[in-house]
């Protein structure tokens, strides 16, 4: 018994593969420009000045943000978080280039 596809159902599989593949695709490529975008990040961030040392009074803003976001996700930081202070005209020229 010889089974023949006819025309029809050609173009149903050939649209049903395209699909598929466009499917995949819009979910790889997102992915690799987010990848990109990190690695370029830090890539930056290490070939900077290294950070300042935070103040005893900044360190305990910081572990009591670090507690409260801890507590309202239910999840623990698995790694330490670097913490950069910035003056208020620091970070309006950051926003700036960043915009």
């Amino acid at each position: 018994m010889v089974f023949k596809i006819q025309p029809q159902e050609r173009t149903k599989n050939a649209l049903i593969i395209t699909a598929v593949v466009v499917g995949i695709l819009s979910l790889i490529i997102p992915v690799r420009l987010i990848q990109d975008k990190v690695s370029e990040m830090a890539r930056e961030r290490i070939s900077g000045p290294p950070p300042k040392p935070l103040s005893a009074e900044w360190a305990a803003v910081v572990e009591e943000l670090k507690v409260f976001v801890e507590n309202e996700r239910g999840l623990k930081f698995k790694n330490k978080v670097p913490v950069e202070v910035e003056s208020p005209q620091e970070f309006q020229e950051r926003l700036a280039g960043e915009a």
